[in-house]
């Protein structure tokens, strides 16, 4: 799935089968880039609410599905506390216990109003203790290799929701006629300050 096609999508709390608004962003962590949030616009006049990932429970195509469990509404909550209060989570999850959201195949298989079937344990994958970044600032950024050639600018990300992490990338490599490239990801793509960098082999073998 890309994150294109996934930003927009309208998001459902099933504790009350209340829309509370549509994805704005995904959050990721930069050391594994594993998503470990999204982030929900709730309006024009309300901060976006950050989720943690945990408690999302499905990815139809509709919608996404969540449970809070209870916990406290962070709608109002500055946006950088709760991204620290995600990488907080995060890391301490590393010795608890996880689910993965599943990922339904049509967008008929989640009504809006039902409670979605429950979501399946996976091991807890390994985060950093960086306060996580926003897909957004990623997209538009020039990507170069580790030997130095520039490759083009990000177009879009790739993601598994079932891992729970970024697959690939595509890159747009200049020119009004040019087609993006597909370039899986790997633990050496570093994300920087306007630039990504990634393997120089990746080009030989791109998806």
């Amino acid at each position: 799935m890309k994150f294109s096609e996934l930003k927009g999508r309208a998001v459902v709390n099933l504790e009350d089968a209340r829309k509370i608004g549509t994805i704005d962003d995904l959050m990721v962590d930069a050391e594994s880039h594993h998503i470990v949030g999204i982030k929900v616009r709730t309006g024009i006049f309300h901060e976006p609410q950050i989720i943690p990932v945990a408690d999302v429970k499905n990815v139809g195509g509709d919608a996404v599905t969540i449970s809070t469990g209870g916990m406290t509404n962070i709608t109002n909550m500055p946006e950088s506390t709760a991204q620290q209060q995600i990488a907080a989570s995060q890391s301490s999850s590393i010795e608890g216990s996880a689910t993965s959201p599943i990922v339904s195949p049509a967008a008929s298989e989640i009504p809006l109003a039902s409670p979605a079937p429950p979501a399946s344990p996976i091991s807890p994958v390994p985060v950093g203790s960086q306060v996580p970044i926003e897909i957004t600032s990623l997209l538009g950024n020039k990507v170069v290799t580790d030997a130095g050639t520039m490759v083009g600018d990000l177009r879009d990300v790739m993601i598994d929701w079932v891992d729970l992490t970024i697959t690939g990338y595509e890159v747009h490599m200049g020119g009004p006629f040019t087609k993006a490239q597909e370039f899986v990801d790997t633990p050496a793509v570093r994300y920087g300050n306007k630039l990504i960098t990634l393997p120089a082999e990746l080009l030989n073998h791109p998806n």
